[in-house]
């Protein structure tokens, strides 16, 4: 009897939809996307970030259950790949003190391309994947079709503890930001009332989501409820991630560069040059050196320590000055990005294409056709001194730049999830880093560990018993020395981990356009109390798929712990937060994901004798042993471990790897963002 009432509830329903409104998507009880219990065929936006609490009891604990509360983390991956963890906590009745049930696990869905524009949406799921105390397993595939204001959902699952057999839904659209939610989920009829946020309401363009759900053989009343907030990372950065970026809006309609003179005054090319070393050094860029070669040529060199977030955006600023004040003569230009001193990339194009589509940003008229018609125009290759040989450079203006201090202010977490012991248990420190640059290449860096809270189970008689005393943690100094164009090495010293004393170092090629790159690490530790020293050795190869911003990394050799093994790390940055799938197989196999993002605004403080700043990456993430099912899944910190400092090749020098020609050209929009949000217009001070 409940089939035909429920056709007849939604044919009823029908004339609410709000045709031609957007058709949002909703995260379900489950934590996929989906209608209530069941999904459906679509996948979570890519870079969009789900976080969910429902105090739903799945149905086969109904029973025994006095409660239940249920937390779930998903992300939309890749344009068809959406996955997430959940952490779930169920207290028996009667009520007692530690629960009943404690789960953490995984789940993950996959679409499936369309044949054609009258075929449905198609989608793979899996949940509770490879857990070895499984309590909500189940695969499914489901599709859906959209049908004006209503989508119906229909697919089959293989349980054996969720969705087994046959499930169903429907999603009426009564307006934009209501939908009306029915479903059949192999067990129970629900019914349900979806409700999102306003475009517009939340800052950083997140959107909040509640869910009311009644089983229709449950008393009136008797609602569970989910509570969601959408965000996303970082900005929405699909495929051509640069090409889809937003440009800010900008003041009055004026060309922000002006037109090269018809002619050059004698001695206007050298107070050009002057003008465009003074504004790069008023910005605060670093070791600037501006020159021309062969009477056609305008090279830039400079550092950039202010625009931290990614190295893309003190590229814009300064390229946007360069045109600006380019000579009469100028042809190309040339830009050298360098960093602690040392020269890493040249970025090589014709001065008047640029010119004119940053002269007209400002007026609105750029659109992706003009940024894609630059593309081919850019090159991008490594340092070389034959580069800049016979330039004639202008006198520095800058002052020296000798014991120049750094100091990096983050938090330090320690923390474990969903054990046996609690649901959360942490240790919160304040971890300051010094560094001072001396010489190009050479730093000294020192990081302490000043804890602030933590759990009792992280007290000194915990079960993570920590003496948590302030420590100085690591003293370590740097130098770096480029081998070859796109080849550097980096050697540093010192104490690492408190106990550890040694020597680590990196070399690192990327040939050709920088899409791949081959690494090496190695190095040799005194440990206290050990009398055998430790040994790392690694052998590394990334590919980067700059279309979507995204890295392959395999690594193979011994770790830090003495442990050998492989370790795999799949990278997806959405403009300058990262997401890491990392797997690794030594004396254990740890499967686990991290979140990098930066803690500082995209333009930092200016540098001077002392710059106060946050991390351009801080990250966090979870790991767990991988074991058969019903045994034991013990903590295994340790393993696959490698001794590397924040002072490093990666992060210090290229950009966190992602400073070659096939990202700077797909990231052309944002260094055209860059250049309209903090460059300078002609005559003017620089925009905040």
């Amino acid at each position: 009897m409940r089939r035909p009432l429920l056709l007849v509830v939604a044919a009823t329903l029908m004339p609410l939809g709000a045709a031609g409104e957007p058709f949002r998507s909703g995260v379900s009880f489950q934590g996929y996307t989906g209608v209530l219990n069941t999904p459906n065929a679509l996948i979570a936006p890519e870079g969009d970030m789900d976080f969910l609490f429902t105090d739903q009891i799945e149905e086969r604990w109904r029973d025994r259950a006095a409660w239940e509360e249920n937390y779930a983390l998903s992300l939309g991956f890749l344009p068809w790949v959406e996955g997430g963890l959940r952490l779930t906590e169920v207290r028996r009745k009667p009520r007692i003190k530690r629960a009943w049930r404690r789960d953490l696990s995984a789940q993950a869905k996959a679409g499936i391309p369309s044949w054609g524009p009258y075929w449905p949406d198609l989608a793979l799921g899996w949940q509770d994947i490879h857990s070895a105390a499984p309590h909500l397993r189940t695969q499914y595939a489901v599709a859906s079709e959209t049908l004006g204001p209503l989508r119906l959902s229909v697919g089959y699952g293989t349980g054996p503890d969720r969705l087994e057999g046959v499930f169903g839904g429907a999603e009426l659209r009564a307006l934009e930001w209501v939908h009306l939610l029915a479903e059949h989920d192999t067990d129970t009829w629900n019914v349900g009332l979806r409700l999102f946020s306003p475009d517009g309401l939340l800052p950083l363009g997140a959107h909040l989501q509640l869910t009311a759900k009644a089983e229709a053989r449950r008393e009136l009343g008797a609602f569970d409820w989910a509570v969601a907030l959408r965000a996303p990372l970082g900005g929405r950065s699909g495929p051509r991630s640069g090409r889809a970026a937003v440009l800010p809006e900008v003041g009055a309609p004026a060309l922000l560069l002006p037109a090269p003179p018809a002619a050059a005054s004698p001695g206007a090319e050298e107070r050009g040059l002057a003008r465009l070393q003074g504004e790069l050094l008023s910005l605060g860029f670093e070791r600037v050196r501006v020159g021309m070669k062969d009477g056609q040529v305008l090279v830039v060199a400079f550092e950039n320590s202010r625009f931290n977030h990614n190295e893309l955006d003190g590229l814009g600023v300064a390229l946007g000055v360069a045109l600006a004040r380019a000579p009469a003569e100028a042809q190309s230009f040339l830009l050298r990005i360098c960093n602690q001193g040392l020269g890493v990339v040249d970025v090589v194009g014709p001065v008047g294409p640029f010119r004119e589509v940053f002269g007209t940003a400002r007026l609105g008229l750029v659109g992706p056709g003009e940024v894609d018609r630059l593309r081919p125009l850019l090159t991008v290759q490594g340092s070389a001194a034959e580069a800049v040989a016979g330039v004639a450079w202008l006198e520095s203006a800058e002052g020296p730049r000798w014991l120049r201090t750094t100091l990096l202010l983050y938090p330090g977490l320690r923390y474990t999830i969903g054990t046996e012991v609690g649901v959360l248990d942490y240790r919160v420190s304040l971890k300051p880093e010094l560094y001072w640059h001396l010489w190009p290449g050479a730093a000294v860096g020192a990081r302490w560990d000043i804890p602030v809270a933590w759990s009792d189970d992280f007290d000194t008689d915990g079960l993570f018993a920590s003496d948590n005393e302030a420590t100085l943690e690591q003293v370590l100094f740097h130098q770096a020395l480029p081998l070859a164009p796109n080849l550097m090495v980096l050697a540093s010293a010192g104490q690492y981990y408190t106990d550890f004393r040694g020597g680590f170092g990196e070399v690192a090629w990327t040939p050709g356009n920088g899409n791949h790159r081959f690494r090496v690490r190695g190095g040799i530790f005194d440990v206290e109390g050990e009398r055998e020293q430790r040994e790392v050795l690694l052998g590394s190869y990334r590919y980067y798929l700059d279309a979507f911003d995204l890295s392959f990394e395999a690594t193979y050799g011994q770790y830090m712990a003495r442990d050998y093994g492989v370790y795999l790390e799949l990278r997806r940055y959405f403009r300058d937060t990262a997401v890491t799938l990392f797997y690794s197989e030594t004396e254990a196999k740890i499967l686990g994901f991290r979140i990098s993002l930066p803690l500082s605004p995209r333009r930092d403080l200016p540098p001077g004798l002392l710059q106060v700043r946050g991390p351009e990456r801080w990250s966090v993430g979870m790991a767990t042993t991988i074991v058969p099912r019903g045994e034991a899944n013990y903590i295994r910190p340790g393993l696959a471990d490698v001794p590397q400092a924040s002072h490093n090749l990666e992060r210090v020098y290229y950009n966190t790897g992602r400073l070659h020609e096939g990202y700077v050209r797909e990231q052309l929009s944002r260094l055209l963002e860059a250049h309209l949000r903090w460059g300078v217009s002609t005559g003017s001070a620089p925009r905040e």
